[in-house]
């Protein structure tokens, strides 16, 4: 896959330079989207996060104290939601609703949005010089 073809794949927010440093030939597209939500995440963490008193909730943890709850908060009824990440590719599941979906493994999950994702990401501009250099160097190296 090109440079070009793997920003297409993540419709242009793909780090440069993510994959395999072994040398491999190939490597899977799932490779590709899993690193794509790690470096999303650690970008979004780089971006920060405010802990000013109108941010944080240090007043609202010292008023209710250990071992209590949240949920009648300020700071819970003014965030609760937009206050998680949402990914775009693992869903955001409760253990029940998980289990509802018949507890898929994490792998699943990454392999069924790395396949959406493939279906409908637009082929580049070079696809058919691209598929014709990849039949060439094959036809020429199996003398087919």
């Amino acid at each position: 896959m090109d440079e070009h073809s793997r920003a297409s794949f993540i419709n242009g927010h793909l780090a440069p330079f993510i994959g395999d440093s072994l040398g491999s030939k190939s490597i899977s597209p799932t490779t590709f989207v899993h690193c794509h939500e790690i470096i999303d995440q650690a970008l979004r963490l780089h971006d920060g996060f405010q802990l000013d008193d109108v941010n944080s909730a240090v007043d609202e943890i010292f008023k209710v104290g250990p071992g209590k709850n949240f949920l009648n908060q300020p700071s819970t009824l003014r965030n609760y939601k937009n206050g998680y990440y949402i990914s775009g590719v693992y869903p955001h599941y409760s253990m029940e609703k998980w289990q509802e979906a018949g507890s898929p493994p994490a792998r699943q999950v990454l392999r069924e949005k790395t396949q959406d994702l493939m279906k409908s990401a637009p082929a580049p501009d070079e696809y058919d010089e691209f598929i014709a250099k990849g039949e060439a160097f094959i036809s020429k190296r199996f003398n087919i």
